[in-house]
């Protein structure tokens, strides 16, 4: 074999060795998670306690004196549970997928104060919006549970 051809043959290898490498690379990122708008890597796997975020539904739930199991359904439906969770291109935020408006709204109304992306304070804000009748705010309420009647918990 021939010099020449031999070095196209090498030159070949290396260059299937690096399409490989970047391609390997590739499915890498996929599997570990997906890129946000800025090309930064963001996990799909939760990094967030769902058991903890579930009793502190539970918590809110029965201090405001409402139906847990309702509210972790809406939460589930909303977001996952995923207290990080962005949708409505980019307006719906938290937990329970507050826009600010309403979020802003609600804690005026309540007196609870606390951050947006807070999940405790989210938790209490719609414990409360849902002990003054106002769960007919969340989407997920209205498409699966608003013709329950016993908002109470049983």
């Amino acid at each position: 074999m021939s010099t020449c051809l031999k070095r196209r043959q090498n030159f070949l290898i290396v260059i299937l060795i690096c399409l490989t490498l970047i391609l390997l690379g590739s499915l890498l990122s996929y599997c570990e998670g997906a890129r946000d708008l800025e090309g930064s890597l963001v996990s799909t796997s939760p990094s967030y306690d769902t058991l903890a975020v579930d009793k502190k539904i539970n918590l809110w739930a029965f201090r405001y004196d409402v139906n847990k199991d309702l509210m972790t359904r809406v939460a589930i439906c909303e977001s996952g549970l995923n207290p990080l969770a962005v949708g409505d291109n980019g307006t719906s935020l938290g937990l329970f997928q507050y826009k600010q408006k309403t979020f802003d709204w609600f804690s005026d109304m309540s007196g609870i104060r606390g951050d947006i992306w807070d999940e405790d304070t989210q938790i209490e804000l719609t414990a409360w919006a849902f002990s003054q009748g106002l769960h007919y705010h969340w989407s997920c309420y209205n498409n699966h549970y608003a013709g329950r009647t016993n908002l109470k918990e049983s």
